[in-house]
């Protein structure tokens, strides 16, 4: 969503359902089944035009800090980035 001519807003929600995933296990040499719950996340972003050559921008990630996991690893909790942007 733009507004305000310079700044760009983007939100985004990942909702994942409940899955059975099978995750190898290096002690026994085998697979074993791994029921990973489901979960929402909701990111966030901002950027601001400052002219056609220059841009900052923001994110935040998880931003109300859910908990879990991908592929057998805990995901982190809410996480924040941000840089500018040059173009020729």
């Amino acid at each position: 969503y733009a507004f305000l001519e310079k700044f760009n807003l983007d939100l985004a929600m990942t909702v994942k359902g409940d899955e059975d995933i099978p995750l190898f296990d290096s002690m026994i040499f085998m697979s074993r089944r791994y029921k990973n719950d489901g979960y929402t996340t909701v990111d966030v972003a901002l950027g601001y035009e400052v002219n056609e050559h220059f841009n900052v921008w923001t994110r935040l990630e998880n931003l109300f800090d859910e908990e879990y996991t991908v592929g057998g690893y805990e995901a982190p909790g809410t996480s924040f980035f941000g840089g500018i942007k040059f173009t020729l």
